[in-house]
Formats: C-alpha cells, sequence, structure tokens
C-alpha cells in the first residue's frame, strides 16, 4: 500500500470490525465508533459461508483466522438447508447460497457473540463508544457529529450502522425501510446428547401440519470445533473469549392468527410469553423437537421484527459510503445477511487498500468502484429474499406467493394434499452459486 488514509466507520458489528481489522492490518488509521461496545441481545448462531469465510481469511491478521475457525461449527452431515414436516418426514432440501470452500476447513456457523469478541481483539485503540448522529462532508474530508457533540475527522466514512442507519438517513433519504409484518422469535436450548441426525444438518427448517395453517420453526446446531474458551490458548493468542455451550439455536414464525388471537407485538412481548407462544405452536410435533423448546430458558428468547431495506439502485459516489445492512438490509430467508457484510468488507478494503493516492478524486474512485461491485452481488439477492423465498414468512398471503415462486405449484399442490414429496425445485448447484 502506498497510501494511509484516516478512515471512520459508524457500527461495530460484525462487518464493520471485519473493516476495521483489515484496514488496519493494511496500515490505513481507523477509528471505528459504536453505541454498544459490549454488544447486545442480536442473534446466536450465524450461518457462514464461503463468502463470508473468504473475507474473514483476507481481512483478519492469520492467528485471529484461525482462531475463527476453531470456534467455527463441526462439520455437519449436510451442508445444505433442509425442509422437514414437523414429524421430521424430509420434504426437500437445497444448497446453501456462497461460495465453495476448497482449501481450508469448512465454517459453516459461528457464534455471534463469539465472532463478535474474537473481532475486537488488536483493535482497543480503534474501537470508540459513541453513536454517530450526522456528519459534514467537506472538499479536504468528512467530519463527523457525534450525540454528545464530539466530533472527528478522516478522509472516509463508512455507514456500517445497521438496518435503522443514520448515515443512510443522510447519505440516501429516499431510501426506506420496509417491515414485513412479520417478527421472528429467537432463543437457544442446551444441544441433547442424543438427537436423531437430520436435526444435525446444516439448517433445518421445519414446517408445522398445515402448510398454510401453521408457523415454521428454524433449527440450527452451534457446536464448535474447540471449546469457545480453550480456543485462544490452543491458537496461541494471548485473550479470552466467554464460554458458549454446544446448543440449538430455535427461531420461529408464528401463525398470523396465533398473533392476533394472543395480541402479540415484538415490542412488547416478554420472554415468557415467546417460550409459551412456541410450546403452543409446536405441541404434537415431533417429541425431539418439543423437549428442545420446552429446555430452552425464557430468557434467553428474543423477538425481531422482520424488516428489509428498500434502496435506489444507483446515487452519486463521495466519501460516505455504506455497507451491510445500511445498504442491504433483508429479510432472514436466505441466512446470507452476515456473510453480505463481510463481503462488503472484504471488498471496499480491497479498493482503498490499493490506492496509490489519497486524493478525493482516487477515494471517491474506489468507493464508486465498490458501490457497484457490492450492488451486483448484494441487491439480487435482496429482491431474492423478499420476492421468492416464503419459507420464513409465515404463510402470510404474500408469503404463499412467495412459497409457490420458490418450489412451483406442483410440488406446492402435492404439499397441501400431503403427498411425501420434495417441497423444493432440484437446484443446480452451480445455478445457485451464480446466484
Amino acid at each position: 500500500m502506498s497510501v494511509s488514509l484516516r478512515i471512520l466507520i459508524a457500527g461495530g458489528g460484525v462487518g464493520g470490525l471485519a473493516l476495521a481489522q483489515g484496514l488496519k492490518k493494511a496500515g490505513h488509521t481507523v477509528r471505528l465508533y459504536e453505541k454498544s461496545v459490549s454488544g447486545g441481545a442480536a442473534g446466536y448462531r450465524l450461518h457462514m459461508n464461503g463468502d463470508g469465510g473468504n473475507a474473514l481469511k483476507d481481512l483478519l491478521p492469520p492467528d485471529l483466522f484461525q482462531l475463527y475457525l476453531a470456534t467455527s461449527r463441526k462439520d455437519p452431515r449436510k451442508e445444505r438447508l433442509v425442509f422437514y414436516d414437523n414429524h421430521l418426514r424430509e420434504l426437500g432440501e437445497r444448497p446453501h447460497l456462497g461460495a465453495r470452500v476448497v482449501d481450508r476447513p469448512k465454517d459453516t456457523a459461528a457464534n455471534r457473540a463469539t465472532l463478535r469478541e474474537l473481532l475486537m481483539i488488536g483493535l482497543a485503540d480503534v474501537v470508540i463508544a459513541g453513536e454517530i448522529q450526522g456528519y459534514e462532508e467537506t472538499t479536504d474530508g468528512v467530519e463527523i457529529i457525534l450525540e454528545d457533540g464530539r466530533r472527528d475527522r478522516g478522509d472516509l466514512l463508512v455507514g456500517f450502522d445497521g438496518v435503522h442507519s443514520r448515515v443512510r438517513r443522510s447519505k440516501l433519504p429516499q431510501a426506506r425501510v420496509m417491515d414485513t409484518g412479520l417478527f421472528a422469535i429467537y432463543g437457544r436450548a442446551p444441544l441433547p446428547p442424543s438427537l436423531p441426525p437430520q436435526l444435525m444438518d446444516g439448517f433445518v427448517i421445519v414446517f408445522g401440519p398445515k402448510v398454510l395453517e401453521n408457523g415454521v420453526l428454524s433449527l440450527g446446531v452451534f457446536d464448535p470445533r474447540i471449546a469457545v474458551d480453550e480456543a485462544p490458548a490452543r491458537c496461541g493468542i494471548d485473550a479470552r473469549l466467554t464460554p458458549v455451550a454446544p446448543y440449538m439455536m430455535i427461531a420461529g414464525s408464528l401463525p398470523a392468527s396465533m398473533v392476533r388471537e394472543k395480541g402479540l407485538r415484538s415490542d412488547t412481548i416478554t420472554g415468557p410469553q415467546m417460550k409459551d407462544s412456541l410450546q403452543e405452536l409446536v405441541k404434537g410435533w415431533d417429541p425431539h423437537i418439543v423437549a428442545m423448546v420446552d429446555a430452552a430458558r425464557a430468557e434467553d428468547f428474543f423477538a425481531t421484527r422482520v424488516r428489509y431495506v428498500e434502496a435506489p439502485y444507483d446515487w452519486a459516489s463521495s466519501r460516505v459510503t455504506l455497507a451491510g445492512d445500511a445498504i442491504h438490509g433483508m429479510p432472514p430467508t436466505l441466512g446470507i445477511g452476515a456473510n453480505l457484510a463481510l463481503r462488503d468488507a472484504q471488498v471496499l478494503a480491497e479498493k482503498l487498500n490499493g490506492l496509490a493516492s489519497g486524493s478525493r478524486a482516487a477515494i471517491v474512485a474506489a468507493v464508486r468502484s465498490y458501490e457497484a461491485e457490492m450492488r451486483g452481488y448484494a441487491f439480487p439477492l435482496v429482491k431474492r429474499a423478499i420476492t421468492q423465498e416464503g419459507s420464513a414468512s409465515g404463510f402470510t398471503p404474500m408469503g404463499v406467493l412467495r412459497l409457490i415462486r420458490l418450489v412451483g405449484i406442483g410440488p406446492f399442490l402435492n404439499a397441501l394434499r400431503g403427498r411425501k414429496k420434495s417441497f423444493v425445485r432440484p437446484a443446480n448447484d452451480e445455478e445457485e452459486r451464480a446466484q
């Protein structure tokens, strides 16, 4: 690298932290502003694919990448998204999206809090408590204004600050956060010593007994290769990671009828209400599923509304850019949000690390190149998540249309008649990866 920039980042999620790691490794001066440095309730298990893992390999120092691999999930029996009915009869499957992994151990899942902790290693001088309220662009840089009135200046500002991004609000005021009207309930249960093999697969989606009337339960195992708290010493890193026992992540989408009858709201629902609702949902399902929901602690549940960002396709590039959920937030249907954020970090770092000049023209050209590439791979997936995939929609009328688009009318009608046929069209692996 022939030029060193001062780069400001809004948001300390996995994407923002990974970008900070990659930029610091390349010699840039980085300041990352995050309101909640300690993190919060934002999910448990992250599905990882080749895009996310390859990005981390490029961005992290080698020892931290090895720590990431050591704390990732053991290889599952199937690296696929698998659909079952509520008695665990297979309905279909499709490959996970994303690049293949061919030259290193596969990383199919990570614990979100663990990943965030290891991404913080070595960034004590980079991560600063504070939330960016706004910014002002000048000819020679960009100045940020924090909520408490503090200011900072840099050559570039990256808005990695989530679906409700304040940076996006100023940069692209025409962008809108769209609410699907659904909310998801997330929790986790201790991993039982014995489970049917199909529940240990890559990622599992279980449908209620009546396709159009019952909710959906998504299940994903987190069982690390090395005990999380022992991994730093095993990798020769002087750091501490919070212990994490193996668990099954449980994510439920409740039937609309249940939500109405119980008067549930994502902003007021309590942990006991969430657990009670999921217990009611899975009543009469396979006993292993019932037992796991029963074993989950009410305090480990949280609810979140299902939203996405409707952004313009193009805009004028400048010293301010956006990444991750701030620009392409989407419903969790495809399970690729974190991977896209990491890919954004990788692409943006690559563009900035290759600069031979720190002039405004050079910086804006690099940003423009990043934004064009990001739109090319991320925007089609946002569209796919909100128009084609209905398996996590809760089967509202729009969700039914999405499901029919995904599986085709024939398999859909067969499922309604209770036939044991695949819900999912046979997919060509190469076609899936291309999308």
